[in-house]
């Protein structure tokens, strides 16, 4: 793979973050899926990243793989290049690794040994897990063809991890009988629930010795790995005893004992230092991990120019960056306020089920059509209400939300279709750019021509192009199906000149 051609193409990048990454729970051998994404140069083929904790083939190393899933689109093979890299704080390559591979649907192409375990999670923490959290990148281009549009996705995956420190008494403790069980149970922090539970018994040997054991047993199968550290305590609170191991659950009920024994004799010798008033107390570190707690994709953004990818240099650098992105980010949320507050408000729009205020500056600022309105002799520059026709109620929301934030989520493919629709009635030209990015990369042969009636309709000149591109590459599949026929009586001069295409 030669950089210098490939950095000059489109591609998509993924970056996926893992929170609290040295609490993985998996063993040697198992993975971590990010959550799903999508390239859109190939019918809308899914993929995703996984990660190996403990290595997939060698637990000295971490693995990565990079893997197509089974999707509703074609099962020939997608040619890429790609990348995969850890990134640090500020967003520079740590360590990458590139490759090359044809993809079909259920592949994947594996990094086995990407890098040293001891490396991440030791000798260079600070640097690989920041606030230890593991930040991963994902960069892929077609080989034969080009995307459209450079994507970006941002994803985040969170390990559940739970922390106690607590201190337990055992009282009577000269009189607890052989295999007799005092317990200390933990529970979560949310519902109230029993995590798992530490048990301290006495045991006998051949010798008549007796020795105070413990173990650890799990009560609810969110609990995946225990990390306890017991230390007894002599009545001045220094410790006597240390114990510390890790437990992996596999099951609820499991009970899992500590390798390591305390002989009674042994407190018993000193009683005043040791068992003060006949009570042994015991200081509890615990890490419980409770597995995945939350997966999403947070950011999903089309178009971005390959500056707009690269890290953050210059003399400002990545504080800088990261300045410039709270502020507009509280200007966002203030904005976001004065929408959904209705602060100061003088204009309400009007549906025919609900109303919305609403501000004139902010819809004549960001609308032409809005700002005609309110600065003509238009009946609405002077009333303090404009009725909205042919939008509904959840496509005229999503529209002002966009207004004010420049921002819009939770798109799917018929709200899309709807607020492209009303963006551009109303001349709102950067949300309409947005939902056809959105159309193009969601296209199927199934869906093409419905976009290609809408983009003519609203002679969106760009985006029938590019909807006619991708009829003419799946010809096969769209000029035989009923959708075409349509098109072909509805309009005519339309299907005849997409066909035509094919011949140019």
């Amino acid at each position: 793979m030669e950089d210098n051609s490939i950095d000059k193409q489109k591609c998509v990048t993924f970056t996926w973050t893992i929170e609290n990454a040295s609490s993985c729970f998996q063993k040697p051998g198992e993975e971590i899926k990010s959550p799903t994404f999508s390239i859109n140069f190939y019918d809308y083929s899914k993929w995703h990243l996984s990660f190996y904790p403990r290595g997939r083939e060698n637990e000295n190393y971490i693995g990565f793989s990079l893997y197509r899933e089974e999707d509703l689109g074609r099962y020939y093979p997608i040619d890429t290049d790609f990348e995969i890299s850890l990134l640090a704080a500020d967003f520079s390559s740590l360590k990458l690794s590139k490759g090359k591979q044809s993809f079909y649907v259920n592949e994947g192409f594996v990094f086995s040994n990407f890098e040293r375990r001891k490396t991440i999670f030791v000798d260079e923490k600070s640097n690989f897990l920041p606030k230890d959290t593991l930040t991963v990148r994902c960069r892929i281009w077609c080989v034969k063809g080009d995307i459209q549009d450079n994507v970006e996705y941002v994803a985040r995956t969170r390990i559940g991890v739970e922390w106690r420190s607590f201190v337990w008494t055992i009282p009577g403790f000269s009189s607890l009988q052989n295999h007799e069980k005092r317990s200390f149970c933990i529970k979560t922090d949310t519902a109230n629930k029993e995590m798992i539970s530490v048990n301290a018994f006495l045991t006998q040997k051949l010798n008549c010795e007796e020795f105070i054991r413990f173990e650890c047993t799990c009560r609810d199968s969110s609990a995946k790995v225990t990390d306890i550290q017991l230390i007894l305590l002599d009545a001045t609170g220094k410790a006597i005893e240390c114990i510390r191991d890790e437990f992996w659950f596999d099951d609820s009920c499991e009970c899992k004992p500590f390798p390591f024994a305390v002989q009674k004799s042994k407190l018993l010798a000193d009683q005043n230092l040791y068992l003060p008033g006949d009570v042994l107390t015991i200081q509890c570190e615990c890490t419980i991990t409770t597995g995945i707690v939350m997966e999403k994709i947070e950011k999903f953004s089309f178009g971005k120019s390959d500056d707009a990818q690269a890290t953050p240099t210059g003399d400002f650098g990545a504080d800088h960056e990261e300045r410039l992105s709270r502020s507009t980010r509280v200007l966002k949320e203030d904005f976001k306020f004065l929408y959904s507050d209705g602060f100061l408000s003088d204009v309400i729009l009007k549906t025919e089920t609900a109303a919305f205020p609403a501000h004139k500056i902010i819809l004549a600022s960001r609308s032409s059509v809005f700002k005609a309105m309110f600065s003509s002799d238009m009946r609405e520059a002077h009333g303090d209400t404009v009725d909205i026709e042919d939008i509904s109620d959840d496509t005229l929301k999503r529209m002002l939300e966009y207004l004010y934030t420049a921002h819009v989520e939770g798109l799917q493919w018929e709200s899309a279709i709807d607020l492209y629709i009303a963006a551009n009635k109303y001349e709102i030209l950067s949300l309409k750019d947005n939902c056809s990015s959105f159309l193009r990369f969601n296209l199927t042969p199934t869906k093409a021509c419905e976009i290609l009636l809408l983009s003519d309709l609203c002679r969106d000149d760009d985006l029938k192009t590019q909807v006619q591109n991708y009829i003419l590459k799946y010809d096969k599949d769209i000029f035989y199906s009923d959708d075409w026929n349509h098109i072909i009586e509805s309009d005519p001069k339309l299907a005849a000149y997409t066909m035509s295409l094919k011949y140019k």
